[in-house]
C-alpha cells in the first residue's frame, strides 16, 4: 500500500500512520496506529507539522481492531493514545474495553509531566495495564469504580492515578502481592460514594463540620470493601489518611503500627492530590509537589519519600544529587517542559550544564534536600515586606500560608510582622514614611485574609467592634477581627465616632453577643433588648494580648478566652 506525506492539519480522522512519528528523539506514535481526532490533536500540540499516512483510509471499527498496535512505547512518553468512542467500544471484547478505559484515564492524568520516568519501562506499563484489566473483570470492583466516575470524575481519576503509581512503585521496590494490594489502591476512596456530592465538588475549602463529614469516607470505605469480599485489603481504605507522627485519622496510628503498603499509599495519595487539579485549587508541578512533601516529611515515611523521588526522577531545585558518572551536583533550574533534564552545578568541576537529550548523563539518586523552615521563610517574607519587594514577598507569603493552619496565619505571620514594624517605628530604624508603607502592605494582606475567612467559615457568633481610630492602630484592630473569624465569630467594625442611635441599631438588629470597645474613649449609654458581653481594651492592652497570643505555641489559640481578661461590668449597657 502506498504512502503519502500530509500536513497534520489536513490528515483525515481514522487515517493509518505509515511511518513512526518521533518527538524529542523518541518514538511518539507507532507505524500502523489509527489517527483518531485526539491522537491528531496530540501530534499537533507537539508542533509536528507533517506525517506519512497510508493512502487508503481505515474503514472504521472492524479495521480499527485489525490495526490495533501495542501502545507500550507510546506510553513511555505520553500515555496519550486515546480510545475509540462509546459507540466503537460496542464492537470490542470486555477486556479491550477495560484496556481502553485505563488508557483513556491516563490521557487525562497528564502523565507526560507528572510521572517523570515512571513509564520508561514498557514491561511496567504492560504489567499495570493488565492488572487493571484483571481487577475490572471482577463485577463488584468494576461497578464501584464506575460508580465513583459517575459521582465525581476527579475522585475516579485520582483512584486510577494512585493505583498506577502505587503498583509501579511497589514493583520498583521489589514488594510482591501486587494484585491484592492493587484492589485496595484502586478503591482506597470508595467510601466517597457515601459522601455528599456537594462536599466532593465544593469550590472552596471545607468548613470544620464539612471536613469532619468528609473524614468519614475512610471508615465507610472500609465497610464497603468488607461487604464486597475485599476485607483482606479494606484496611487500605481505612488508613490512607493516617500519618506516621500519629496526627492522622481515623485511628491516629503511628509509623510502626502501619505496614509498608499503607505508608506507600499515604505518600502517593498526597502526591496525586497535590499534582492533580481540583475544583478548589490549581495543580502544583512535580518539583513544587516534592517540596511540599518534604516540608511535611514528619508526616510520612522519609525513606520511602527519598525512594519515591528517585522513582519519579524529577528533582527540585537546590537538591543535592548523584549523577550517573559518579559526580555530585546541585540542581539549579528545572524546566517545566523538560523536568527530567534540569540544569545542574557539578561540584567537582564547577561546571554548569543542562542534562543532555540523549540521556548520556542523568541523575541517579537524591542525596539530600533541604526545605526552608517556617522561621527561615518568615525572615524572608518580612525582609521583602520591609524592602517593598512585592514579587519576592508574595512567594514566601504563599509558602508560609501553606505551612500553617488558618489561625496560625495570625499568630505566626501577621502579628510577628506587626511587632517588627512597631519596633522599627519606636527605634527610628527606618523612616516613618517607609513604616507607613509597610503597614499599608500588611493591611492589604489582612483584609484579603479576612475576606477569605468570611467566605469559607460558618459563623456562629457575632461581635460588634467599636474602634477609637485616634488611639488604636488600624492593623491591630484588623488582627483582632481576623482572629475572631478563625473562632467562628463574625465581626463588624465601626468607628467610635458613630452616634448612640447608630450603635443601638447595630446591637438590636445585628444579633451581636459581644461588644468590644477598643480605645480610651467612653461610649454613650445605650439600650439593647438582648444580653451583650462587653469588653474594653486600650491600645496597650490590645497589643499586649496580640503579642501574647503570638508567643503561645498551642495547637489552637483561644482569642475568646483571652478576651475574658478584659471583660467589664455591663454598666455601659442599659437593658430596655
Amino acid at each position: 500500500m502506498s504512502t503519502i506525506r500530509m500536513r497534520i492539519t489536513d490528515v483525515p480522522e481514522n487515517a493509518v500512520l505509515a511511518e513512526n512519528v518521533s518527538w524529542q528523539r523518541r518514538r511518539l506514535i507507532a507505524k500502523g496506529s489509527v489517527l483518531t481526532k485526539s491522537v491528531l490533536d496530540l501530534i499537533h500540540r507537539r508542533n509536528i507539522e507533517y506525517v506519512y499516512i497510508e493512502q487508503e483510509p481505515v474503514s472504521n471499527v472492524p479495521t480499527l481492531e485489525v490495526r490495533k498496535q501495542d501502545l507500550s512505547e507510546e506510553l513511555n512518553i505520553l500515555n496519550a493514545i486515546v480510545t475509540p468512542n462509546v459507540e466503537q467500544n460496542s464492537f470490542l471484547l470486555p477486556n479491550q474495553v477495560y484496556n481502553n478505559q485505563y488508557l483513556r484515564a491516563l490521557t487525562e492524568l497528564n502523565t507526560e509531566v507528572r510521572y517523570g520516568r515512571v513509564l520508561a519501562d514498557s514491561e511496567d506499563v504492560d504489567f499495570v495495564r493488565e492488572l487493571f484489566v484483571s481487577i475490572m473483570q471482577q463485577e463488584a470492583y468494576r461497578n464501584h469504580l464506575n460508580k465513583l466516575d459517575e459521582k465525581d470524575h476527579y475522585t475516579y481519576l485520582h483512584a486510577i492515578d494512585v493505583f498506577t503509581l502505587c503498583v509501579l512503585f511497589m514493583r520498583k521496590l521489589g514488594i510482591q502481592d501486587y494484585a491484592r494490594f492493587g484492589v485496595g489502591f484502586l478503591l482506597h476512596d470508595v467510601g466517597k460514594l457515601n459522601t455528599p456530592t456537594s462536599l466532593l465538588k465544593k469550590q472552596s475549602k471545607l468548613t470544620k463540620p464539612e471536613f469532619e463529614r468528609m473524614k468519614r469516607h475512610t471508615v465507610e470505605g472500609y465497610g464497603i470493601l468488607s461487604q464486597i469480599g475485599a476485607e483482606n485489603i479494606a484496611y487500605l481504605a481505612l488508613s490512607h489518611h493516617e500519618r506516621v507522627d500519629g496526627s492522622g485519622y481515623p485511628q491516629g496510628l503511628k509509623l510502626m503500627q502501619m505496614p509498608i503498603e499503607v505508608r506507600i499509599l499515604q505518600l502517593i495519595d498526597m502526591y496525586s492530590a497535590i499534582t492533580l487539579p481540583h475544583v478548589y485549587r490549581h495543580a502544583k508541578n512535580v518539583t513544587e509537589a516534592i517540596r511540599l512533601l518534604f516540608q511535611d516529611k514528619h508526616l510520612l515515611d522519609e525513606l520511602l519519600l527519598l525512594q519515591f523521588v528517585d522513582f519519579i526522577g524529577i528533582y527540585p531545585e537546590h537538591s543535592f544529587v548523584l549523577l550517573s558518572d559518579g559526580s555530585h551536583a546541585t540542581v539549579e533550574n528545572v524546566n517545566e517542559l523538560y523536568p527530567l533534564l534540569p540544569t545542574v552545578h557539578i561540584f567537582q568541576t564547577g561546571e554548569r550544564l543542562t542534562l543532555p537529550l540523549d540521556f548520556q548523563l542523568t541523575i541517579q539518586k537524591l542525596l539530600t534536600y533541604h526545605v526552608e523552615t517556617p522561621d527561615e521563610l518568615f525572615c524572608k517574607f518580612s525582609d521583602y515586606l520591609i524592602n517593598f519587594d512585592g514579587t519576592s514577598m508574595e512567594t514566601y507569603y504563599s509558602q508560609l500560608k501553606e505551612r500553617y493552619k488558618t489561625f496560625e496565619w495570625f499568630t505566626h505571620m501577621y502579628i510577628p510582622a506587626f511587632q517588627i514594624f512597631r519596633v522599627l517605628q519606636e527605634q527610628k530604624v527606618i523612616a516613618d514614611v517607609s513604616i507607613e508603607r509597610c503597614n499599608k502592605q500588611l493591611a492589604v494582606l489582612l483584609r484579603q485574609t479576612i475576606k477569605q475567612l468570611r467566605q469559607i467559615h460558618q459563623q456562629t457568633n457575632y461581635a460588634l467592634i467599636i474602634v477609637d481610630e485616634e488611639t488604636i492602630h488600624a492593623n491591630a484592630a484588623l488582627l483582632l477581627e481576623g482572629m475572631l473569624h478563625t473562632e467562628g465569630v463574625y465581626s463588624i467594625v465601626i468607628p467610635h465616632s458613630a452616634n448612640a442611635q447608630e450603635l443601638e441599631k447595630h446591637l438590636n438588629y445585628g444579633h451581636f453577643s459581644k461588644l468590644i470597645v477598643l480605645g480610651e474613649k467612653e461610649l454613650p449609654i445605650m439600650r439593647t433588648e438582648s444580653k451583650v458581653d462587653v469588653y474594653r481594651l486600650t491600645e496597650v492592652s490590645l497589643e499586649q494580648m496580640l503579642f501574647h497570643l503570638s508567643s503561645v505555641r498551642q495547637v489552637q489559640m483561644q482569642v475568646i478566652k483571652e478576651l475574658e481578661k478584659y471583660r467589664v461590668v455591663q454598666a455601659l449597657m442599659k437593658q430596655a
